[in-house]
Order: structure tokens, then C-alpha cells, then sequence
């Protein structure tokens, strides 16, 4: 969701009647499509807690404010700031995004703001909060609960020169059924909204939403506010200005009602951090939920402990019950799912938040919990674990890929042991089929990585470049192994990083953790030669010596390409190119000049001026790659597949299968044979063909029309300029658009092939008709060196390079007086200076060369700088140099998070997005 300042918000957290979604969560499906904001889909998970959804359900009033509530909206908005902020990286259950909440003042003199815990995530943060009268300030997390959906952050109150800072005041014991309340935030995106309701329950279940982060073993307030995205975190005040609840979510099928947190909990880790005591987290692994005592007599809930249960608590409708207890943690073998808590310590208890007071105090103590189990009462001892040791707070990245240990939220989720190595950002040398996350390592190398600690120790031993086995798991599906092979890439990926949560700095904190490791130099190998069976042409099958398959890896996405590996069938003539092997026996049906269409909103290479060539058979809709060739086993035509356009209905991109006869190679592969550098030369326009009886009208004479039904017997056409790549200072030197090509260099153009004449000359003798009038001109071939990218810069997250051939080719430019934006599909003007840190400006165009200005805040700590300079005396032919506070560094820097710009996708997956506009990973 974008608001009105440009900003992508974050949806707000809904929960269908029957179908719970997280629609401001970034959620990646099993086959690796991300979708985000209003993108997101429902998730088709039905609620184990729909029952609770049957009660009554009061109607808010509408009536005009009274001299108190506008007194006390008056107190509060000036608590009330709005929370613009970026989750720098993907980590644990939370995407990379930038997004925008809501969130209060609880702490005037120390600096503290309430809000969500899915906004400040478990990750790295970085943001900023703005104040009722537009006064800024950075914020940094001090704490986000490892279960609740709360967290806190800090700021400088001293920042704030222009208006008092005041607290405001945390009463959770005043949320009660009945009571009117107002949402005071930023809803929608909007600078301030106020929201209006009455308290309906006080006693629902945690809503769920899907994958991703949900809050658990707690009770939430329910109310009808109809609140929406950029709501998050709100207060939930009453009519005396006191904050009663924590805005966390709501449903989503049209009805208003709203999902609130008590403030019991953010009210002790509020006063924890005020008393610099740490904030005890106690768990036994195991979810409860509330369920009624109608479902608790099914279960087994004797009649005399619902007589105790309900004299004892006389308000209480239900009690809480087993629900997920997850393998080996301290509570298992002990309770089971289904079982009814009665008394913990002796204690006769209903609510969550007592058991939380008895967990979070008794940290590596042991707790006697009487449940009931079938009618048999049973008591079992349970060792408290500390909550936080099983959160992580920290990751590692190397080869491209992050890592970190298996946190609470996604064993509770997938109910699973928590244990393992998660990969929290698959890609690089990581890419895994199928999905983008959700990976347990097992092995690697042959040797297991039950934890990160021996993850990192093996990762230290495998030279870059090493092909090493590894075996791993979804966490989807437990019971299957995949068993793959990957080339470890410690060359563009060369730090293992190490980065450690801060929580007194507020900043992650980055290690070095061990160099890369040499190559170890190949060693030659003996095989022997695939035969083709019952083959009718012996030569021809001979050709399969010649294949081998090539892997490409990209770890820039660079001039619109949307896929970052591709692999291929080539063959081996001394150079490699796109072929694969076509067994079977086809015949060519047509030769003829194709246009593949192009789309402006994500200009990337597409093949012009070529003459296609289909074949008679159903392999050529299957075969993304091969050879045509004869019975001889001469290679007549390269098979290929062309890139199209993206697909609008599915989202996918288009792909041609068409042959390319050699004949346009011969050239080029004579001279790589010799050790030459082919520097070909080409025309700036794109052609189509023309008919005669277009041609007659459009000004050919009868003279010309003849002499090209005397050389082209097969078909008689022309070529037309559909249009120039190149907008010209001088139209002299130039094709323009409508021009049609009569000859070159003396040689009537009636084939594609004829055009090849460009390659190797800087001037043409042309002779056309333009504008019903023959002319002969001299035209300027330019260097096709000179239309490839050789520089790129990674800056704020995006990749910036100059307007690549595709983009050029669709919108006619001035060449190298843009940037392009290779995401965002953005231009800005070359030559502009950026600040080391804090606020600038930058002025971009569209397309269409609409300008505007955008404002951003630059972090060098978590995004440097990092220019890519194409450079032949290098190794991987690419030179990289990375800018820190000022400081230029060769090669990676010492700070910051590998940005993965788009979907990183190959061959077996969509590109899922990859040409759609995007945001910089930075703050507006």
C-alpha cells in the first residue's frame, strides 16, 4: 500500500471470519512468489478460534464528540507520532520492506514509543518518527517481545524544539466491556486519524494470520473501529486520555471489527527498561488457547472443577487449553495437546496474564502445572526456559545466503522442535528450487550444521568455488530431503558477516568472521562420451561431443534482466553460446522477419531485426535451446529462446523458441577463433518489413519495386524504420522514422541477413525514401561497446546505471545523460552529490519524462555505497569498490547488508516480479 507522501505502508493486520491472512506481510508461497502490501493473498488457514467469533458484538456509537473526548483527543495527538521505518534485510518471519505505523509516547523525559512488535521486527531496523507538528527524529529499538506483538523504541526528546513532549499514560486495567474508546493514529496512511468504538471482549484468542509472525498465549480486546494499514500500533485511548489497548489488527472481509493487545505486558517491560532491570521472558513451549467451557466438557473438564473454576471466577466463560506443544522443548512428554490447565503452583488460573507473571519470574525454576487430561487429574513439574535464547538476535551471511538459528515463532507455527539452521534469505549460491525461505540446512559438505555455530565452522573450511553437497528440508514438509550441489561463491559474495543485535546502540552490529579461501585448482578428469541410440545419421549424433552445460550465475541484476542464473545445453567451437541438442528429425517451415514486443514499463534485451526460423515438430515449443542440423551434422541454425514481455495477466514473462540461422555468426566466431575481440557496429533503429503495395504509396518508385522482385524471388518486401534507439542532435547521419531502406553500400536490403553489412563499417552509403522522396545519405553505424553497461552503483538498496540499450531502444534518448533506476524504473540526472548521512533530495522523471522530487535519508551502516566497474584485468572481469562514511574501500566494505534487488530467480522458477516498480530499500 502507498500512502499520500509516496510511501509504501504496510497494510493493516487482518484476520478473515474464517479464512485469517496477514496482508502487511511480505509472505513467500511454496513456489517462491512474494507478494506484499494489498498484494498479498489469503492464505486458506481456517482459525481454530471461529467460536469466538459467534458472540454478540456491540455497535459503536456515532454520536458527536463531547467537551471530554475532544479534551482528551486533544491531549493525546500530541503523544501520537507516525513511524516511517525500514526492516533492512529478511530475518526470521519478516521480509525486507519499507513501511510505515504508528506508535506513542510512554516516556517523555527518557525517550520511549510504544508500538508493534511486527513494525519493529526482529530484525534490523532503521526509521524515524515524526510528531504531530511534522518535527523528526531517528528511532532505535530497545526492545521487541519474542511472543507479543509490542516493542519499544527510543528517541531523543531534546530533538524535539518546537513542542512539549508528553507521555501518555499506560491503563490496561481500564479496558473493560462497554467502554468507549478511539484509535488515535495514522490509518491508511493518513497524517492522523481518529477512529471511533466500544469495547465488545475482552477474552479472544490471538487472531491468527497466516505465515509469518502472530502473536500467541494472550488474550486481545476486540472492538469495531474499521481501522486499516499504517494503523499499527496505535493508541487505544478512553474518554479520560488514558491508553487502555495496543492497535495490533482486524478482520478482513469488510466488517469493522478490530483486534487490540492489553497493555499488562508492555506496561512491565516498560517499567523494566525504566529501572534498567532486564525484561524476563519465561516459556515451557507451549501454546494455550481459550476455549469455552462448553468445548472444555468435550475435551474432558470434570463437572466438580467447573463448579471450582467458576466460583473461583465467576466472570470467566471458558478456560485455557494445550494447543501446539512442540518436541523436545521443556513441556513435552509432560502436557499434552488438549489437556486443561487448572492451577500452576497451586494457583487455580483462567488468564494469560497471570501465567505469563508466574513464567516471566521463574526463569530456570521449575513449575508444577495441574491439568486435567480425559477426566484424570495429572500433575507434571516443567522446567522454565529462557524465551529469549530460543529469539534470535543474530545471523550470518555468506555466499550469498543469510542464516540464523530456527526461532520460537516458526517451530511454533510449523510445530516443530526448535532447532536448526534457517535460511532467512535464499539466494546467491542458496538459491534453492521452488521458494525464497523456509529452508533448514541439515548437511553441508557431509557434515551436519545442527546450530549456527557449526554452520559457520563448516562454511570456514570450503574454498571458494568448491562444489559441496548439501542436504536440507522445508519446513513445510518435514519428511522430505532434498539433496542438492552448489557452487560455494565466495568471490562476489566474499565476507562471512556476522551481524549481532544492539539493543544499546539500537544498531546491528557487524563481524568479519574469516576470509575466503583460495580456489582449489581443477583437477583433470577422464569421461567418456554419451552415444545417441539408434540414430539414422551418425554425423549428426556426433555433434553431442561437443555440448556442455553452462551455469550462469548474475549477482547484479543489471539492464532489466529479471532472472539472477540461467543455464544452457552449449556447444564447444572454441567460444560458447546459447545451443542444445534437438533429437529429432524436424523440417524448417519459415523464415521470416519476427518482432518480439516490447513493454515500456520494463524495458529489458529484446531480439530486433532478426529473421526466425520455425520448425515442424512439437519439440520447438519444449526446447528452450539446441542446434538445427543436417544429416552431415553441419549446424545449419541455433535454436534459442528469446525473452518477450511480461505476461499482464499472469505475471510471468513470455519466452520465444525460434532458430538463428549461422550464417550471421560465421563472422564473429572467425574472429574469437583468432583471438579477436569482435567491436561490432551497428544502425540505432529498428525495422520492420514493408510490402510492395505498402511501398508504392509510401513514395518507391516502380524502378526500385522491380529490382526487388528480381532479388528476392521468395519474398518481396522493403524494411521500414519502426524506430530510432538514438534521439540525434543532427538528422543528417540518421534514419528517422518512416524512412525505408532501398540499398546499403550498393546492395539491395530485402533479408534480414543483408543488414549484417552494419557490423563492420562506421559509414554507410545508403540510399531510402523519405517522405515520398529517394535521397542517398551517408549513415552513422555506432559501436555496439558503446551501448553495453560497464558501470553500475548500488546505492540506498537500488542499482543505478545509465539507460541501458532496451530502455533506450523504446524511449529515444540523449545518451549518457540519465541514471536509471534498474527497480524502480526511475531517471535522475547525472553528476548529483549525496551527504554521508541524513536527508536529500532527488529529483527523478519517469519514463515519460514526468519530473518530481523525492526525499531520502541515507544509512551508509546497513546500505553503503558500492560501485561496479566493468574492468578487463580482472579476474571476474568486474571491479568492485565499496564507499563507507566518505572512505572508498576495493571490494566489499566492512559494514552493511547484501541487497537482494528483486526476486532472485533462475530457470526453474517465475521472475515473480522482478520488472515491477519497486521502492529503494531506504526512507522516504
Amino acid at each position: 500500500m502507498v500512502g499520500t507522501n509516496g510511501v509504501a505502508t504496510r497494510a493493516k493486520r487482518k484476520s478473515h471470519p474464517t479464512v485469517p491472512e496477514r496482508p502487511q506481510k511480505q509472505l513467500r508461497a511454496l513456489n517462491g512468489k512474494e507478494s506484499t502490501g494489498v498484494n498479498t493473498p489469503e492464505l486458506d488457514l481456517i482459525s481454530d478460534d471461529d467460536y469466538d467469533l459467534d458472540g454478540p458484538q456491540l455497535v459503536p456509537g456515532l454520536a458527536a464528540d463531547t467537551a471530554e473526548w475532544q479534551a482528551a483527543i486533544e491531549q493525546v495527538v500530541r503523544n501520537v507520532v507516525s513511524i516511517r521505518f525500514c526492516q533492512t534485510c529478511s530475518f526470521d518471519t519478516d521480509p525486507a520492506l519499507t513501511s510505515e505505523a504508528t506508535g506513542f509516547v510512554v516516556d517523555a523525559e527518557r525517550g520511549y514509543i510504544l508500538t508493534n512488535r511486527h513494525v519493529v521486527g526482529s530484525g534490523p531496523f532503521w526509521g524515524y518518527c515524526v510528531f504531530d507538528n511534522h518535527e523528526e527524529v531517528d528511532a532505535y529499538p530497545v526492545y521487541r517481545d519474542p511472543v507479543h506483538d509490542f516493542g519499544i523504541l527510543r528517541f531523543d526528546p531534546k530533538a524535539i524544539k518546537y513542542m512539549p513532549v508528553t507521555a501518555l499514560g499506560l491503563r490496561p486495567d481500564l479496558a473493560k466491556v462497554g467502554s468507549e474508546i478511539r484509535v488515535v493514529g495514522n490509518d491508511a496512511g493518513e497524517k492522523l486519524s481518529i477512529l471511533s468504538g466500544v469495547i465488545s471482549r475482552l477474552d479472544r484468542n490471538a487472531p491468527e494470520y497466516g505465515d509469518g509472525y502472530c502473536d500467541f498465549n494472550t488474550n486481545y480486546i476486540q472492538a469495531a473501529a474499521a481501522a486499516s494499514g499504517g494503523s499499527s500500533g496505535s493508541p487505544v485511548v478512553n474518554i479520560d486520555g488514558y491508553a487502555v489497548a495496543l492497535q495490533a489488527g482486524g478482520r478482513s472481509d469488510g466488517a469493522a471489527t478490530d483486534y487490540f493487545l492489553p497493555l499488562d505486558r508492555p506496561l512491565r517491560a516498560l517499567q523494566c527498561i525504566q529501572q534498567g532491570k532486564p525484561i524476563t521472558r519465561g516459556t515451557i513451549q507451549c501454546q494455550w488457547l481459550i476455549k469455552p467451557f462448553d468445548e472444555c466438557r468435550r475435551l474432558g473438564l470434570t463437572p466438580d472443577w467447573e463448579d471450582v473454576v467458576r466460583t473461583g471466577f465467576p466472570k470467566e466463560t471458558g478456560m485455557l487449553v494445550a494447543e501446539i506443544v512442540l518436541p523436545e522443548g521443556p513441556s513435552h512428554k509432560l502436557i499434552e495437546e488438549g489437556d486443561l490447565l487448572l492451577k500452576v503452583n497451586g494457583e487455580l488460573l483462567t488468564q494469560f496474564i497471570r501465567l505469563d507473571d508466574i513464567l516471566d519470574s521463574s526463569v530456570g525454576q521449575t513449575v508444577s502445572f495441574l491439568i486435567q487430561r480425559g477426566g484424570e487429574d495429572i500433575e507434571v513439574a516443567v522446567d522454565v526456559g529462557d524465551l529469549h535464547s530460543i529469539t534470535p538476535d543474530r545471523f550470518v551471511s555468506v555466499a550469498g545466503g543469510s542464516f540464523h538459528d530456527l526461532s520460537y515463532q516458526q517451530a511454533r507455527l510449523y510445530g516443530v522442535a526448535c532447532k536448526g539452521v534457517f535460511m532467512c534469505e535464499a539466494s546467491g549460491s542458496f538459491r534453492f528450487e521452488g521458494t525464497d525461505n523456509g529452508w533448514i540446512i541439515q548437511t553441508i559438505d557431509h557434515k551436519k550444521t545442527p546450530d549456527l555455530e557449526s554452520f559457520i565452522e563448516v562454511m570456514k573450511r570450503i574454498p571458494d568455488r568448491e562444489r559441496v553437497v548439501v542436504t536440507y528440508k522445508h519446513l513445510r514438509d518435514l519428511h522430505t530431503l532434498n539433496t542438492g550441489i552448489l557452487q560455494v561463491d565466495r568471490h562476489w559474495s566474499s565476507k562471512m558477516r556476522l551481524a549481532v543485535r544492539n539493543d544499546i546502540s539500537g544498531l546491528w552490529d557487524f563481524t568479519d568472521l574469516a576470509d575466503a579461501l583460495p580456489p582449489t585448482p581443477p583437477v583433470a578428469r577422464s569421461a567418456k562420451f554419451i552415444q545417441l541410440e539408434n540414430s539414422q545419421h551418425p554425423a549428426a549424433a556426433d555433434i553431442v561431443r561437443s555440448f556442455v552445460r553452462v551455469l550462469c550465475h548474475m549477482p547484479v541484476k543489471l539492464d532489466g534482466y529479471p532472472r539472477n542464473r540461467k543455464w544452457e545445453l552449449n556447444i564447444l567451437c572454441s567460444f560458447y553460446t546459447n545451443m542444445r541438442l534437438v533429437a529429432a528429425k524436424t523440417t524448417i517451415t519459415e523464415i521470416t522477419a519476427v518482432a518480439i514486443p516490447a513493454k515500456a514499463a520494463s524495458p529489458r534485451y529484446r531480439a530486433i531485426n532478426i529473421d526466425a526460423i520455425t520448425v515442424d515438430t512439437s519439440l520447438s515449443g519444449q526446447c528452450g535451446s539446441g542446434v538445427l542440423i543436417g544429416e552431415d551434422g553441419i549446424v545449419q541454425a541455433l535454436w534459442l529462446t528469446y525473452l518477450g514481455e511480461r505476461s499482464q495477466s499472469s505475471s510471468k514473462d513470455v519466452e520465444y523458441y525460434l532458430g538463428l540461422a549461422t550464417p550471421t555468426l560465421l563472422p564473429v566466431i572467425k574472429k574469437i577463433q583468432n583471438d579477436e575481440k569482435p567491436k561490432l557496429r551497428m544502425l540505432s533503429v529498428e525495422f520492420n518489413t514493408i510490402q510492395m503495395a505498402q511501398a508504392r504509396v509510401m513514395g518507391v518508385s516502380e524502378e526500385w519495386i522491380h529490382k526487388v522482385a528480381e532479388d528476392n524471388l521468395s519474398r518481396h518486401q522493403l524494411f521500414m524504420v519502426r524506430k530510432r534507439t538514438f534521439e540525434r542532435n543532427s538528422e543528417s547521419g540518421a534514419l528517422l522514422e518512416g524512412d525505408i531502406i532501398l540499398s546499403l553500400n550498393g546492395k539491395i536490403i530485402t533479408r534480414v541477413n543483408e543488414l549484417d553489412v552494419m557490423y563492420d563499417h562506421e559509414v554507410l552509403d545508403a540510399v531510402i525514401v523519405r517522405d515520398c522522396k529517394e535521397m542517398s545519405i551517408k549513415l552513422d553505424t555506432v559501436s555496439a561497446d558503446d551501448l553495453e553497461t560497464d558501470r553500475a552503483i548500488s546505492f540506498c538498496g537500488a542499482i543505478l546505471h545509465r539507460p541501458h540499450h532496451a530502455r533506450i531502444a523504446i524511449i529515444p534518448i540523449q545518451p549518457c545523460t540519465h541514471q536509471l533506476c534498474d527497480t524502480c524504473q526511475w531517471e535522475t540526472n547525472t553528476g548529483f552529490r549525496i551527504v554521508l548521512e541524513g536527508d536529500f533530495r532527488i529529483k527523478v522523471v519517469t519514463f515519460d519524462n514526468v519530473p518530481w522530487v523525492i526525499t531520502m535519508k541515507k544509512n551508509d551502516h546497513y546500505f553503503p555505497t558500492t560501485e561496479w566497474i566493468k574492468d578487463p584485468t580482472e579476474k571476474s572481469g568486474w571491479k568492485r569498490i565499496t564507499y563507507e562514511m566518505g572512505n572508498a574501500v576495493e571490494g566489499e566494505g566492512k559494514e552493511g547488508i547484501r541487497s537482494v534487488i528483486g526476486d532472485d530467480v533462475g530457470d526453474f522458477g517465475d521472475a515473480g516480479g522482478a520488472d515491477e516498480p519497486m521502492s529503494f530499500r531506504s526512507l522516504f
